[in-house]
């Protein structure tokens, strides 16, 4: 069972929170991870895009609010990000989020001033409890007020 992003979102961990253990394990997905791409071909043909590494912290928030956000602000979780392309991202997250759709803001904390909506295209167990989440952009969001509101392009 995994948590979602509408009500329970707020449960969701941010990478600020992780435990040193989570920090270490994180590391371990990430050099995992980036040694299976060093053995793929770059050229993948199924891919329109060249994926980038990205390593930094990036925002995530669903995107539609539920019923209980309409009155509070929009619940942010802040993840680690894997690789970028024109086209999408990836990040990996410590657990299994039940999230078909997401606003991502690859600019990160304190900097979110750009936001896509997005759909998650790809989620896989890696290890050590982590899971990778591919989303594909489907367009950008302008954020009006960054805490209540976005008006989509």
């Amino acid at each position: 069972m995994g948590l979602g992003l509408g009500d329970g979102f707020a449960m969701v961990l941010s990478v600020e929170s992780y435990s040193p253990e989570q920090v270490d394990a994180a590391a371990r997905v990430l050099e995992k991870l980036a040694a299976l791409d060093d053995r793929r071909d770059p050229k993948n043909p199924r891919r329109d895009f060249t994926r980038r590494p990205y390593h930094r912290v990036i925002s995530i928030q669903h995107e539609q609010p539920t019923a209980n956000q309409k009155t509070s602000s929009p619940k942010r979780c802040h993840v680690l990000a894997r690789n970028i392309s024109q086209g999408g991202l990836s990040f990996v997250y410590p657990g299994r989020l039940d999230i078909p759709r997401l606003l991502v803001s690859p600019s990160g904390p304190g900097s979110e001033y750009i936001w896509f909506r997005a759909e998650v295209v790809r989620v896989r167990e890696v290890e050590d409890g982590f899971w990778e989440y591919g989303v594909s952009f489907r367009g950008r969001v302008e954020v009006v007020d960054p805490v209540r509101r976005t008006n989509a392009r």
